[in-house]
């Protein structure tokens, strides 16, 4: 039999996420010179909040108004906000999908409108090819943190979710199930002590913490609290 509070310690060690995608079509091409060069950019509407979505999801403000805020700092007015081309299976960015760099993140209202620049080179050559030949694309708002259901029907996500990046994907309309079905049919679960996520079977997680002693889910916690005194005095 388990000690009482042992799996309740296990589960505030590890914080469960679902990988959450949201794409959107209303998306605007543009090319601008620059230097006597072309630059080609995606702009439109990434986020909407207080509005149900095709995936019968809703964004409050009042959670994405921080979360923004947070992506604008730490990677946007670093110019590290890549995106990726086609439909990643994680939270990590891979560096040999990127295709574009997010350069611009500012609220309209309801809406957050983005503004990314396409690369010359890799996935960037493929999306800029397609851009100049006419066809169209969307694109894909990737983030992590839980959902919840309220009392009418739709799925809150809630004040854990993360912003990862925005990505660009072909055949929007057709591929909300396709992502449904993937993508957040994974659990993934971040593991502080290490600053990381992993994915993970929730059940499998559950058995693996069960095996912990006492003492191994104390050393576990003190890591925790450890990560965390780092995390704000890094940010400070």
């Amino acid at each position: 039999m388990e000690p009482p509070g042992k799996e309740k310690t296990a589960q505030r060690i590890w914080r469960q996420m679902k990988l959450i995608t949201d794409i959107t079509e209303e998306i605007e091409f543009l090319i601008e010179d620059k230097d006597g060069k072309k630059h080609f950019y995606v702009q439109g509407p990434y986020i909407s909040v207080n509005t149900p979505n095709r995936n019968n999801r809703i964004y409050s403000k009042t959670i994405m108004e921080p979360v923004v805020e947070g992506f604008i700092k730490d990677k946007v007015g670093q110019k590290t906000a890549y995106g990726e081309w086609g439909h990643p299976q994680g939270p990590k960015i891979n560096e040999e999908r990127i295709s574009h760099r997010i350069t611009d993140l500012k609220w309209d209202g309801n809406n957050v409108i983005g503004k990314a620049v396409v690369l010359d080179e890799g996935h960037g050559k493929l999306m800029r090819n397609i851009m100049e030949t006419g066809g169209r694309f969307g694109m894909s708002t990737r983030g992590l943190g839980s959902v919840k259901p309220n009392d009418k029907g739709l799925q809150e996500v809630q004040s854990d979710f993360k912003l990862v990046t925005v990505d660009a994907v072909t055949d929007p309309s057709g591929v909300n199930c396709w992502v449904n079905g993937i993508m957040e049919g994974v659990d993934w679960v971040y593991d502080a002590a290490r600053g990381s996520y992993m994915e993970s079977k929730v059940e499998d997680l559950r058995k693996t913490m069960k095996k912990f002693s006492k003492r191994e889910l104390l050393e576990k916690k003190a890591n925790i609290f450890k990560y965390f005194l780092n995390e704000i005095s890094r940010k400070n």
